[in-house]
């Protein structure tokens, strides 16, 4: 191969033509592949036994974030069109994650070890606040039809102005601050206020339970008439004074 059309195969967007991607389809014709046989991938894992991934540097990691900021980014004031959003739509439909049932996946000693590895670290996001333009952007992407709480030209499941902090706070001294659920004791954060009937605006103390964050996921979930029932029924027998 001569020198001049090495070097102009290493330029920056060299294509091949079409005769020479017609050759190189050809010449994988009937060729068989097919997932590694069990001594092969014993062979690559021992090859690569005790070698240390490549890191970049402190300086290399910031040049490629400059180099991706602003309209340097190709996916800068670019938005999915709703024809490609329903494609990613369907392509995703009925694919069931490769974790779903499956529980103990990683060992102990695995998950111990990625424990080790992040303590001590800082949050990228700790002691950071968005800019004012920022802050006005995500707003504006949040307005109008853009909200997901806006339909049908008004905004719906929004809570009444008088479910205020103050009574939420009455309501969990009311209940002990225990879970009604589970019993948990609140500890640091903040217990859910729940609306027995899902009626964001009847805030009547009567209609209102101290629930943990994870027994105000699962109520929500379920939505069930007999869940109602329940939490009624202990109003009833003076559970929650």
């Amino acid at each position: 191969m001569a020198i001049s059309r090495i070097t102009k195969m290493c330029k920056l967007g060299y294509r091949h033509t079409e005769e020479t991607r017609r050759k190189m389809s050809a010449s994988h014709t009937g060729i068989k592949r097919g997932p590694f046989t069990k001594e092969h991938r014993e062979n690559l894992s021992k090859a690569h036994k005790g070698k240390g991934g490549w890191k970049l540097s402190d300086e290399t990691k910031r040049k490629i974030g400059l180099a991706k900021m602003g309209d340097k980014n190709p996916w800068h004031n670019r938005e999915f069109s709703e024809e490609h959003r329903r494609k990613i739509a369907e392509a995703g439909r009925g694919r069931i994650p490769w974790n779903k049932g499956k529980k103990g996946i990683f060992s102990e000693a695995i998950r111990k070890k990625w424990s080790a590895q992040r303590k001590g670290l800082t949050p990228w996001i700790k002691g950071r606040r968005h800019t004012n333009e920022a802050i006005k952007k995500i707003s504006a992407a949040s307005q109008g039809i853009k909200n997901p709480f806006y339909k049908n030209g008004d905004y719906v499941d929004q809570y009444h102005y008088d479910f205020t902090n103050r009574l939420k706070e009455e309501i969990r001294a009311r209940d002990g601050y225990r879970c009604q659920l589970c019993g948990l004791l609140q500890n640091g954060r903040l217990h859910s206020v729940h609306h027995i009937d899902h009626n964001k605006e009847n805030n009547d103390p009567q209609n209102l339970i101290t629930l943990c964050q994870p027994c105000h996921a699962r109520v929500h979930t379920k939505n069930s008439e007999s869940m109602i029932i329940a939490f009624q029924q202990l109003h009833e027998t003076h559970c929650i004074t």
